[in-house]
């Protein structure tokens, strides 16, 4: 049923979020960048509830790829081995998010108030 499957694709996302949190936490602590066999193996030492969720790095890389807003892929040009890269921190992206939650509700009232002096004008008119 719709509702099920719209739960369950909320559940997710929710899980990639928390997912992209803990990783941008780790970036955090490693200067903003790191490879991403470690930060799989951290992850997975953090809690092994992850291990069947992103079990092999191309799903990490999946993740990653999915919020390019938060995270980057990159190679290392010293090594040459994959790397992520804090794109925003955790408190940053909090913040632009309850920004644009704030935005929204602005926007939001604004078109209710003005449906609200169209209505009275209508029956102004009438």
């Amino acid at each position: 049923s719709p509702t099920i499957q719209s739960d369950t694709q909320q559940q997710h996302n929710q899980l990639e979020v928390i997912l992209i949190e803990r990783i941008s936490t780790i970036l955090e602590n490693n200067w903003g960048r790191y490879d991403l066999v470690p930060v799989l193996q951290t992850l997975h030492n953090e809690d092994p509830r992850v291990v069947p969720l992103l079990g092999s790095v191309d799903a990490l890389r999946a993740l990653i790829a999915r919020h390019p807003r938060r995270i980057a892929l990159a190679k290392d040009p010293a090594f040459g081995a994959e790397i992520a890269v804090l794109g925003v921190t955790n408190a940053v992206w909090q913040q632009q998010q309850q920004q644009a939650a704030e935005d929204l509700r602005r926007i939001q009232q604004q078109q209710e108030q003005q449906k609200m002096i169209a209505a009275q004008q209508q029956e102004a008119a009438a």
